[in-house]
Order: C-alpha cells, then structure tokens, then sequence
C-alpha cells in the first residue's frame, strides 16, 4: 500500500520519495478513510545583537495576569511590548508560509543588556512551512528593517534540527564589558589589584536571588577566564571578563549577599554594582 500511495504521489509531482529524511509524510487513515500531513521543520541559523537594551529574547508573560491579558499589560498578556523573537519571527513566518516559529538561542542575555559583537548563535524553526527554498539575503534584509535600530542579525543559514541541541547544550565562553559603581571611593591601584586576584580564579556560585524563582537552588563552579580594567572615572569604571559560560557576571561584582564566592565586593571589602552590562563576544 504505502509503495503504491508513493507511486501515485510522485506521479502527480514529479518529485522522487525521501525515506531518510522525509520533509513531509502523508498519513492515511483507511479505516475512517481521513489523510493528515506531517511536515518537517525548517531551521535557520544565524546570530543577532540586541542593540538597545529592556528587550527580552522571548516573549515574557505578564506577571499580573500570567499571559491572559489585563489592564496592567494593556491586555495584551506581555510583560514587554516586544522581545527579539517576535522582531524575527515575523518575516521568518512570511518567508517560509509558515504557522509559526520557535526560537532557540545559545543562552540568553539578560533583558537590561546590550548582545554586541558578532551577536549571540539561534536557530529559529519555522514550523509546518509550506517554502522551503528561502532567499536568506532577503531574508535577513527584511528582518534587519522590520527590527531596525533594535535588533540585528547576520550569516543566516539553514541546518538540520540536530543544532538545536548543539546549541542548548554548548558552554560557550563569555566576554562582557561591565559598567560597575561602588559605594565608597576606589583608587586604580587597589581596583587593579583585586581583579587580578580573579582572574583566573575558580567561582563558587550559589543561584542568584534574582533568578531563584525560575532556577533550581544549586551551587555551582564557574571559572573566570581573565579580568581586566579598561578605565576608571569618578564614579564608575568599566571592566571587562572573559569566562566560562553560565557565570553571572553581575554576581561576579555584587558577591550577592555571600552567595558568590569569591567576589569584587568581597575582594575590595567595598560594596560594587554593576549598573550596566554588555555582551560583547559568545564564544561557540
């Protein structure tokens, strides 16, 4: 039966059957005499920067109403108007006729951060398309207008599912440049000195206060690769770390309470913050 149904449809298409990775299986029903079609995913690749800050990289429900729509989110079920998904997503949708997309990013920035550099690596998955042969220029020219001045994305390309998983499952090393202020004057000598004392240090970090309502409460050990002064002013500095994927930076100056071990707060024996955070290389 199914080579005679493969006959029939190649027949009518003129196209040759794919048993190893089909892009769409037709499954027929001959008992209630029904057909329903299985299409395969199309994924793209590709990296964006997010070039303004108060932007998350997915949709953020509403914390009042938790994504139902109420007065506080104007009904419209977001926390934020807008995120770097949805900015893709649209012509992404257009390109490839399809229902809908998913995006998968390798990590996430935090929604007050600059995604700088190259940009950050993600796939996004066209789901149930009826295009699969897209014209990518165009289509990263198109996204690039619809987002302009907000989000940005370079080398798009399409690869199989099996780089989601690469991607979701990769430790990919961080650079950030980081705005930091301190409660009491720092001279650059002893600001110097502390990072040094960092760099290269192994970070035991419990999950942040922040994030411990999403994250499991664990420990962690997370490597700082190299820190480094860039500049000081009256009332801030700016430094850069490289290290090891899953750290939080932010955490990384704060101490967190003593919830980083060791610190820049506890190092210095001063209270540090970091007031603005860009991300400036991921490594993968």
């Amino acid at each position: 039966m199914n080579r005679e149904v493969g006959k029939l449809i190649a027949a009518k298409t003129g196209k040759a059957v794919e048993f190893e990775q089909p892009e769409i299986v037709v499954m027929l029903d001959l008992a209630s005499e029904t057909l329903s079609l299985q299409v395969k995913s199309l994924y793209i690749q590709g990296r964006y920067k997010k070039l303004v800050r108060g932007i998350p990289q997915t949709r953020w429900p509403c914390r009042n109403c938790k994504g139902r729509g109420c007065e506080k989110c104007n009904f419209t079920g977001k926390q934020y108007p807008e995120s770097v998904d949805e900015l893709i997503k649209k012509d992404v949708i257009a390109a490839a006729c399809a229902s809908d997309t998913a995006f998968h990013g390798a990590g996430r920035e935090d929604i007050d951060a600059l995604m700088l550099g190259s940009g950050r690596p993600f796939v996004v998955e066209a789901i149930n398309p009826k295009v699969r042969t897209i014209d990518l220029e165009q289509l990263q020219e198109n996204i690039n207008s619809y987002a302009s001045g907000k989000v940005e994305v370079n080398g798009l390309q399409v690869v199989s599912k099996e780089m989601v998983e690469k991607l979701k499952s990769a430790h990919a090393d961080k650079v950030y440049n980081l705005k930091v202020t301190f409660t009491d004057p720092v001279s650059k000598e002893e600001l110097i000195s502390a990072l040094e004392s960092l760099s290269g240090a192994e970070i035991q970090q419990r999950t942040p206060q922040r994030v411990s309502h999403r994250r499991a409460d664990l420990t962690r050990k997370r490597y700082v690769h190299a820190i480094e002064l860039l500049g000081l002013e009256a009332d801030h500095a700016i430094v850069r770390v490289r290290c090891e994927g899953g750290l939080y930076v932010k955490e990384l100056v704060s101490g967190d309470e003593g919830r980083t071990v060791p610190s820049l707060t506890g190092v210095l024996g001063k209270q540090a913050k970091v007031t603005e955070l860009d991300v400036v290389n991921v490594d993968i």
